[in-house]
């Protein structure tokens, strides 16, 4: 890569205008201010055979506008393919990316080795189908290797660390919005700005359309793609009524304040075989239904897309927090695989939501493929459930990892908590088994102690009133040490 002054203006491609990110009203107030304070500082890079603007697009437009000078730097690409995946690459080494962008980006790497002039699709790509080159920034030489060859989606998911499947589920999500963008191409930009509240399944459903649909629907931006989305999707198998089919199924408002860190609760599966006496949930279940063995419950599944964010979700998460099957363990062992993927699915299909995950066998965790608005966690009440928690969760994959000391029936005890981001601390309430109970101050005090040098936000909970000290002196020590001066034995 060779630098200079700016001979002229680089050439503006519209295409690759579009993968660029669209900044937010604060970001282009930010970049505004930088700009004028400390002048260009960052090359824009041009592709040298063509000569047309890789990266730099917002810089250029406020530059230019602002009339501030600005250096450019060549880069030379063998190909427009290649230089559209150094532009994906290099917007995916951002920090400042959304889940939608990250994902958009994700999935048109994978695509694009879909095509007949891409590669090999999700086939294996243990070789190039090209012959390699001499010299080029691009080339990639083969090499011979025992290790059996990796598919397209095994490296991808390797390389951004995510599973398989999330890498296939973004070259779904960005075939449709470049679907969509066919019919109006400033759509792409504004479907990924992170401004925006279209989701991922509304893009999807839309451009599953028919084409003239598709296109009706575009012309009219992305609150229409929003509302057409919602639309499609209500009226299809996601679409619940509740048992008594008055009404579509929602989330339950928590009326318990001792769950406080989420103002929803959603059971699509309830009943649990664990069996542990302090169990509240069975209490509720045998008052209200005479049984507490497991049960699937499709009908409710639609109730993410049916329930409104409220607006005090913007200043209080709590109200944007779903606890999932707090009348169940979802990932006990007795529970099939096919339930937890559709609550998952389900999941994906409402990102505007925090989904809370809670289980006692966090051995089939790892195992899990959750969506981005996850956060797992794992009960430890006793000191024999640490060993596994810890194991676990070296290898659970979810944005936010947590594990519940709720309640806390004896000294707990981690080597380590490096692989948890929250700690939820609390009593035990009564039930119809067990009564209410405290944990000892030490062993509360301790375990926040440790989840504190370990990195980890510490939550107690509202049940959780640890006996205060109230501790006396020694009558007899105080009285042959009336000065309070230090007595060395």
């Amino acid at each position: 890569m060779s630098t200079e002054k700016k001979p002229e203006p680089p050439k503006l491609d519209p295409e690759f205008k579009s993968l660029i990110p669209a900044l937010t009203d604060e970001e282009r107030d930010d970049l505004t201010v930088s700009l004028m304070k400390h002048g260009c500082r960052d090359s824009l890079i041009i592709w040298q055979e063509e000569g047309i603007l890789l990266d730099g697009h917002n810089r250029l437009e406020l530059c230019e506008g602002l009339g501030i000078s600005y250096r450019v730097a060549y880069l030379s690409i063998p190909s427009r393919e290649k230089a559209k995946k150094w532009i994906i690459e290099n917007q995916l080494a951002r920090r400042n990316l959304s889940a939608e962008q990250k994902s958009y980006y994700r999935g048109i790497l994978y695509n694009r080795h879909k095509r007949p002039d891409g590669g090999h699709g999700d086939q294996k790509s243990g070789c190039q189908s090209d012959p390699p080159k001499s010299g080029g920034h691009f080339d990639h030489p083969i090499v011979q290797t025992d290790r059996p060859e990796e598919t397209t989606a095994e490296r991808l998911a390797k390389e951004h660390k995510v599973s398989e499947s999330t890498i296939k589920r973004d070259g779904k999500f960005a075939a449709a919005v470049d679907a969509i963008a066919e019919d109006n191409p400033d759509l792409r930009k504004q479907i990924l700005s992170r401004q925006t509240r279209v989701t991922k399944a509304d893009v999807q459903a839309v451009a599953a359309l028919p084409k003239e649909q598709r296109a009706e629907v575009a012309a009219l931006g992305t609150r229409a793609i929003a509302d057409k989305g919602r639309e499609i999707r209500e009226g299809g198998p996601l679409r619940g009524e509740s048992e008594k089919g008055s009404k579509p199924a929602q989330f339950n408002a928590q009326t318990n304040d001792n769950i406080e860190w989420a103002k929803w609760s959603w059971n699509p599966v309830t009943g649990c075989q664990c069996g542990c006496s302090y169990c509240y949930a069975r209490d509720i279940a045998m008052r209200f239904e005479g049984t507490f063995e497991p049960r699937f419950r499709p009908e409710r599944l639609a109730a993410p897309i049916n329930t409104r964010v409220p607006d005090k979700a913007e200043t209080d998460i709590g109200y944007r927090n779903v606890f999932v099957c707090s009348m169940a363990d979802l990932f006990g062992e007795w529970v099939p695989q096919e339930w937890i993927d559709a609550v998952l699915e389900a999941c994906r299909n409402s990102p505007q939501w925090n989904y809370l995950f809670l289980t006692k066998n966090p051995a089939r965790l790892p195992l899990i493929d959750f969506p981005e608005n996850a956060w797992v966690g794992t009960t430890v009440d006793v000191q024999a459930r640490v060993k596994p928690a810890i194991e676990a969760f070296r290898n659970v994959k979810a944005t936010v990892r947590f594990v519940s000391c709720e309640p806390l029936r004896e000294s707990v005890v981690f080597p380590t908590m490096e692989m948890f981001d929250w700690v939820i601390i609390g009593g035990q309430s009564k039930t119809s088994r067990e009564g209410e109970a405290q944990p000892q101050w030490e062993w509360v005090w301790s375990l926040t102690q440790k989840a504190r040098d370990d990195g980890c936000k510490v939550y107690w909970k509202p049940n959780l009133r640890p006996e205060r000290p109230r501790e006396y002196p020694d009558q007899e020590r105080v009285e042959s040490n009336p000065t309070g001066a230090l007595v060395l034995e």
